[in-house]
C-alpha cells in the first residue's frame, strides 16, 4: 500500500509525492496501483474539461482541507473539502466514470456546474461496488450520482434525481432535485437507511420495484410527490410530512408494500394509497423542527401515545423515528449538552488518577475521556480513552490513551472530559487540570473497582 497526492499544482507529469503531485487526471486513470493505495485530494477547485475514468481497482481517493491530514468534519459545511467540477464549456457526459472499478472516494464535492452548456449528465457514474463516503453531488443535468453506495452524502440542486439506482445508502440528504430524492426502482434488495428527502419535485423515496430491500428511519418531506413510492418493500420507521402526493404510494394493485411504526401527516393526497398493509401508521404532526434549514430533527414527542407505538424509546425519552440532521450538514440531531468540562485531577495511588467533573445539563448520552502524556491538552479521536455512560461524574485511570500502557508517573498527564448526545459534542474544557504524577512504586495492574476500560 502506497500513498499519493493530488494538488492544483500538479504540473501533469508528477510522480504523485507531495513535493511533486499528481494532477487529478493522473491520479484517476493511473493503472498500476496496488490494493487499497491512498491517492489524498489536497484543497481546491478542480476544474475538469474531459471525462475522468477510472482505471484502476481497490483505491481510496481522499479529500483533504488545506492543512494536510485534516480530513474534513462529517458534519461539516463542505467548504474545505475539494472541488471537482466541469469546466466552462466542456461537452462530457459525467465528471468521473468509476467504470465498473472498485473504488471509494472520501471527502469531495462534485460540482456539474449548470452555468456550463456543454455538461450534458450526470456528474458521477459509479458502479455497484464503488462507494462514496461524505461527499456532495450537486448542480448535475441529469442526477447527482448514478450507481454505488453512499454513506453520509448530500445531492443538491440536480436536474433530475439525486441519486438513481443506489445499491445503498446511509445518513444522506437529498434536496431540492428536479426529480426524486432516490430513486431505487428496479434495484432488488436495495437499502436505505437513515436519510431525508428534502423539497425535491418528484417523490422523496422512490422505490418501484425494488423488492426485497430495505427501507427504515427516513423521512420524506416538502417533496413535490408521493414522499414513499413503495413496490413489495416494507418501510420501517418513516416519516411522510407535507408532500406533495401521498405519504406513502403502492406501485400498483399486484404489488403490496407494508409500513411499520411509520407516522403520515398533512401530505396533500392522502395517507397511504394502492394496497398496503399497515402496523402503527401514526397521523399525527410529527413537528419536524426546521426542514428549510436542513433540521429535521422532531421539535417534540407527540407521536407517543397516542394509540400507535411509533419508534423507539431511548433513555431520555426522545424518539428513534425517522432520520434527523442538524443544520450544519447531514447526520443525527440533539442539542448540545451543556458542559463545564473537567472539574479534578487527582492522583489516587502511586499511578493512578481520579478524573472529575460536574453532570452536564441537556439530554447527555455519555462522556468521552481523553488522554494526553506529555503534551500539550489538545485533544482529538486519537487520544480518546473511553466512554463511560451519563450516570458517572468520575473515573480512575492507569493507563494512557491507547489502554495497553500503564501510566509510569514519569511525564505530566493531560486529561480532557467532553460530554456528548447522539453524535453532538458539548464543550471541551480549554483549561484542563494536568498533573505531573511523581513515580512511587512503579507501575500497578488494574485493581480499581471504579475502573472504566477504554475503547
Amino acid at each position: 500500500m502506497a500513498d499519493y497526492y493530488v494538488a492544483t499544482t500538479g504540473s501533469g507529469t508528477g510522480v504523485g509525492s507531495k513535493a511533486d503531485p499528481f494532477t487529478l487526471s493522473q491520479a484517476i486513470t493511473k493503472a498500476d496501483y496496488s490494493v487499497n493505495d491512498n491517492i489524498y485530494i489536497l484543497k481546491g477547485t478542480y476544474s475538469v474539461s474531459s471525462q475522468l475514468v477510472h482505471a484502476d481497482n481497490f483505491v481510496h481517493l481522499i479529500g483533504y482541507s488545506s492543512t494536510e491530514g485534516d480530513l474534513d468534519d462529517v458534519w461539516g459545511d463542505h467548504a474545505d473539502k475539494p472541488l471537482i467540477q466541469a469546466s466552462n464549456g466542456a461537452s462530457i457526459a459525467s465528471i468521473i466514470n468509476e467504470n465498473a472499478k472498485y473504488c471509494l472516494w472520501y471527502n469531495c464535492v462534485f460540482d456539474g456546474n449548470q452555468s456550463n452548456t456543454g455538461f450534458t449528465g450526470t456528474c458521477v457514474i459509479g458502479e455497484e461496488y464503488t462507494e462514496h463516503y461524505n461527499c456532495v453531488f450537486k448542480n448535475g443535468k441529469t442526477y447527482g450520482l448514478q450507481n454505488g453506495n453512499v454513506v453520509c452524502c448530500v445531492f443538491d440542486s440536480n436536474v433530475t434525481d439525486g441519486v438513481y439506482r443506489p445499491a445503498s445508502a446511509y445518513g444522506c440528504l437529498s434536496k431540492n432535485n428536479g426529480g426524486h430524492g432516490y430513486n431505487g426502482a428496479g434495484i432488488t434488495n436495495v437499502s436505505i437507511s437513515n436519510c431525508v428527502a428534502y423539497n425535491n419535485t418528484g417523490c422523496g423515496f422512490y422505490l418501484d420495484g425494488s423488492w426485497e430491500g430495505i427501507c427504515s428511519n427516513n423521512t420524506a418531506t416538502g417533496n413535490g410527490s408521493d414522499g414513499f413510492f413503495l413496490e413489495i418493500i416494507t418501510a420501517i420507521n418513516c416519516i411522510a410530512e407535507d408532500n406533495g402526493g401521498y405519504g406513502y404510494e403502492g406501485g400498483s394493485a399486484s404489488y403490496i408494500y407494508l409500513t411499520v411504526n411509520c407516522n403520515s401527516w398533512n401530505n396533500t393526497s392522502g395517507d397511504t394509497h394502492n394496497p398496503g398493509k399497515h402496523i402503527g401508521l401514526n397521523t399525527d404532526d410529527p413537528a419536524l423542527f426546521d426542514p428549510s434549514s436542513d433540521d429535521y430533527s422532531l421539535g417534540n414527542s407527540n407521536l407517543y401515545g397516542l394509540g400507535a407505538y411509533i419508534g423507539n424509546l431511548d433513555g431520555s425519552g426522545t424518539l428513534d423515528l425517522g432520520a434527523v440532521q442538524k443544520a450544519s450538514g447531514v447526520g443525527p440531531t440533539a442539542s448540545p449538552p451543556t458542559f463545564g468540562g473537567i472539574t479534578g485531577l487527582e492522583r489516587v495511588s502511586p499511578c493512578e488518577l481520579k478524573a472529575s467533573w460536574s453532570a452536564a445539563t441537556g439530554t447527555t448520552t455519555g462522556y468521552k475521556i481523553f488522554v494526553r502524556v506529555g503534551s500539550a491538552p489538545t485533544f482529538t479521536d486519537d487520544y480518546l480513552w473511553g466512554i463511560v455512560d451519563n450516570n458517572r461524574t468520575s473515573v480512575i485511570i492507569n493507563t494512557e490513551e491507547d489502554n495497553d500502557t500503564f501510566l509510569d508517573g514519569s511525564d505530566a498527564v493531560y486529561v480532557g472530559v467532553r460530554a456528548y448526545n447522539d453524535g453532538e459534542v458539548g464543550d471541551e474544557d480549554s483549561n484542563t487540570t494536568t498533573l505531573n504524577v511523581t513515580p512511587q512504586g512503579g507501575k500497578v495492574p488494574f485493581s480499581s473497582p471504579d475502573t472504566v476500560i477504554g475503547i
